[in-house]
């Protein structure tokens, strides 16, 4: 089992899908094509970062997408 978690853990894939979840959770809606710029940097970093979650909430309430966001979005 800790196998499986240090394989998990190093995986690009997994990062990847946590800052998706997180990011979709902090705009309150589904992604658009738009959203894609922001989204790939925010991967990017939270791999970059070891997968740190406190970096990860910074990034996405820095990133482009969530600072603007259209009016009457959540």
């Amino acid at each position: 089992m800790l196998e499986l978690a240090a394989k998990l853990a190093e995986s690009r894939v997994v990062h990847d899908c946590a800052a998706r979840k997180a990011y979709m959770s902090a705009l309150g809606r589904t992604l658009a094509e738009a959203d894609a710029c922001s989204l790939a940097a925010v991967q990017d970093a939270f791999f970059a970062d070891g997968g740190d979650l406190h970096e990860l909430q910074v990034r996405i309430a820095l990133s482009d997408g969530f600072r603007h966001r259209l009016a009457g979005s959540p």
